[in-house]
């Protein structure tokens, strides 16, 4: 009873504002409870440091695959932690918008791709035949000469 209501009162903190003092309540109920996803989420919420919300977010999607609360999050932050590549630096200067970069959760659109065209899938091993094919003539006409 006592425990339920201190994480009752870190939700609350959290909400108010203190996320520091919520933050240490949070902490020492997931010790006490490691398996409690909403405790976890909170957890995330109040502290600081990206590396170590991003933690906290891992952990509620380990328990609870469906928490969409604790993926916007983590797709927010991977968006945060990720560097700036110098393009995407010099589009924003120039005002031109940047390509859309791959998120967390878009390796599972690759895979809804349409198959390569024929065309694509042979051109490749040509390719390669006739590089082999330009280096024998070479190495037969440096034979000659």
């Amino acid at each position: 009873m006592l425990l339920e209501g201190n994480l009752t009162r870190a939700i609350a903190l959290a909400e108010s504002g203190d996320r520091r003092t919520a933050a240490r309540l949070l902490a020492a109920w997931v010790q006490a409870h490691p398996d409690s996803e909403l405790a976890w989420y909170w957890l995330g919420q109040c502290l600081e440091d990206p590396r170590q919300r991003r933690q906290c977010y891992e952990r509620v999607l380990a328990l609870n695959p469906a928490h969409e609360a604790a993926l916007r999050m983590l797709i927010r932050l991977e968006n945060e932690l990720r560097p700036t590549p110098p393009a995407n630096y010099i589009a924003e200067n120039l005002g031109v918008v940047p390509p859309p970069t791959v998120g967390v959760r878009d390796d599972l659109r690759l895979a809804e791709l349409p198959p390569r065209p024929a065309i694509a899938r042979l051109l490749k091993p040509a390719l390669a035949a006739m590089l082999v094919l330009v280096v024998l003539v070479f190495a037969w006409l440096a034979l000659l000469i």
